[in-house]
């Protein structure tokens, strides 16, 4: 029971950073199709 426990409690904080690191992750796309929007508005 302990082990399984242990399992669970590892699990659902592998779970919660692959979330975090998704949100690093889009929020950065976002971030990067925002400033290269400008850049070409920029240069047209």
């Amino acid at each position: 029971e302990v082990e399984t426990r242990e399992g669970e409690e590892r699990a659902v904080q592998l779970a919660e950073i692959l979330e975090l690191l998704l949100q690093l992750f889009f929020q950065g796309n976002n971030e990067r199709r925002v400033t290269f929007g400008q850049g070409v508005g920029g240069m047209t």
